[in-house]
């Protein structure tokens, strides 16, 4: 084997590393695409929507499957908040620069006697924390680090055919309703 067949180190990263995103919000972000099973060894896929991420993972979550899975997500308090924490978890694994902090970071700079006053505000000012992302850049990063596309255009277009058939209940599955118990005696 030949040693100019050999990928150098530069060339490795290149191929997985960061590369510029174009947001919704009219921003530009440093972000890595590590893959799905890169989020499941980071433990940042809960367990209730680990089907629907190996799904994607495996390139079968059709259009359908999305729709369902995003029904049953908005029917269940549980799944939603697990959704949302994922796609924070994902925005702050995958962002490079501007390096996005969770707001636990805040609430250290806060809590922090040593810090003057304009300390901790120069301190605040020059870093970003996941609740100032806005939601659809978040969406964007989360469909595109998982295997979506970087055109914002179609995004928004497929972001509102999924938000409009979800909010009609059209092409959504939605889990049968029980019948109600009789009552005991």
């Amino acid at each position: 084997m030949s040693d100019s067949k050999v990928s150098t180190a530069k060339q490795w990263k290149k191929a997985g590393g960061a590369g510029p995103l174009d947001l919704p919000s009219g921003n530009t972000a440093l972000v890595i695409r590590p893959g799905v099973m890169s989020f499941a060894k980071q433990g940042l896929i809960p367990n209730s929507l680990m089907g629907m991420m190996n799904k994607a993972a495996d390139g079968k979550l059709a259009d359908k499957d999305l729709q369902k899975g995003l029904g049953d997500i908005l029917e269940d308090p549980k799944k939603m908040q697990d959704m949302l924490g994922m796609v924070d978890a994902i925005t702050l694994y995958c962002v490079v620069q501007p390096k996005v902090y969770p707001v636990s970071r805040r609430e250290e700079i806060m809590a922090d006697e040593g810090l003057s006053e304009d300390e901790r505000e120069r301190q605040l000012e020059e870093l970003i924390f996941i609740d100032e992302v806005d939601e659809a850049d978040k969406m964007f990063i989360f469909n595109w680090a998982v295997g979506g596309d970087r055109d914002l255009d179609r995004f928004r277009e497929q972001q509102g055919e999924l938000m409009e058939s979800l909010s009609t209940g059209q092409n959504v599955e939605r889990p049968a309703k029980r019948a109600p118990r009789a009552a005991k005696r």
